[in-house]
C-alpha cells in the first residue's frame, strides 16, 4: 500500500466513524431535561435533549413536569437552520409552553470573574439568562420537534 493511501486512510476512516456516531446519536432517545449531566463551571457538552420549552420563542426556560424539584435551565437559540423555528414561537404565542426536542450545547455554571477578590469569588456563582438566575444554559442549534402539551400536562 502507497503512502499515499495509508494517509488517505488515516484520515478519512476516523471521519466515517465520525460521521456513523454522529448519525447514531441523533436517532437515539433524547434525554430529559431531569437528567442533564452536572457539569464543572466553565465546561460544556453537546445534548440531545426533550423538555418543556417556555417564557420565549429565541430565548427562554426549559423544564420537565416530571422533575420539578430541578431546576430549569436556560435556552438561548443559534439555529443553524430555521426548521421548526416558527412552529415553536407559534406555539408558545398560543399556550405560552410547548413541548420540544432540541439539539445544541450545554453549558455549566460560569466562572466568576478572576479580577475579584477570593473571598467574593468563593461565593459568587454567576448564574445564566434572566438575572442571571440559571446555573446551565443549552445553546440550541436545531429544533427537533415541537408539539402542543395536553392540557392534563399545564
Amino acid at each position: 500500500m502507497s503512502t499515499l493511501s495509508q494517509t488517505a486512510r488515516a484520515i478519512l476512516l476516523p471521519i466515517f466513524l465520525g460521521c456513523a456516531t454522529l448519525s447514531g446519536n441523533a436517532q437515539s432517545k433524547p434525554q430529559s431535561v431531569c437528567n442533564l449531566p452536572q457539569l464543572a463551571p466553565g465546561a460544556h457538552q453537546s445534548v440531545r435533549i426533550a423538555a418543556i420549552a417556555a417564557s420565549g420563542t429565541d430565548m427562554g426556560v426549559l423544564t420537565d413536569a416530571s422533575c420539578p424539584s430541578i431546576q430549569p435551565t436556560w435556552f438561548e437559540l443559534s439555529l443553524r437552520s430555521k426548521r421548526n423555528r416558527k412552529k415553536l414561537h407559534d406555539e408558545i404565542e398560543k399556550s405560552g409552553k410547548a413541548a420540544v426536542v432540541l439539539t445544541g450545547e450545554l453549558f455549566g455554571p460560569q466562572q466568576p470573574d478572576p479580577q475579584l477578590p477570593e473571598p467574593i469569588r468563593k461565593n459568587y456563582h454567576p448564574g445564566w439568562g434572566h438575572l442571571g438566575a440559571f446555573p446551565t444554559k443549552i445553546v440550541v442549534y436545531r429544533i427537533e420537534s415541537v408539539r402542543a402539551i395536553d392540557e392534563e400536562a399545564r
